[in-house]
């Protein structure tokens, strides 16, 4: 299968911690998680998403455009600033579980960036390429 690339229209959201229900004994993602998971998943859908076959070592690279705040100064390219990176990419690698990977255990090299979003990107958004390794 050929390399994938998807522009994704969706303010990057950090992956909430599982939360936990001492009365009950439950643990629940937390709603905001739920949502941007589904949501992504929605876009990766409309967007042509093929799933590659189980087993299928694959490498992804995932940019992250994030609203710049005001008191921001413009020579600042990168934010050193929460959320973390990591959070970031565990919500869009779970969003892509079933749709373009059976499992996300199957990436083997995972390249990811952070970066404030530039007044001709568009806003706020998500760059994700997958390839066979």
């Amino acid at each position: 299968m050929t390399a994938q690339a998807f522009a994704l229209p969706w303010p990057p959201t950090a992956k909430g911690r599982p939360r936990f229900v001492r009365a009950t004994g439950r643990t629940y993602t937390p709603a905001e998680t739920r949502s941007a998971e589904a949501a992504l998943r929605h876009l990766l859908i409309a967007q042509g998403a093929a799933a590659y076959p189980a087993g299928c070592p694959l490498v992804v690279v995932l940019t992250f455009r994030v609203r710049r705040p005001k008191s921001a100064p413009r020579r600042i390219v990168h934010p050193a600033t929460r959320p973390d990176l990591d959070q970031y990419v565990k919500l869009v690698l779970d969003a892509g579980n079933g749709i373009i990977w059976p499992d996300d255990a199957q990436i083997v090299s995972l390249r990811a960036g952070k970066m404030f979003a530039r007044d001709g990107d568009g806003g706020p958004s998500i760059s994700l390429e997958v390839a066979e390794a």
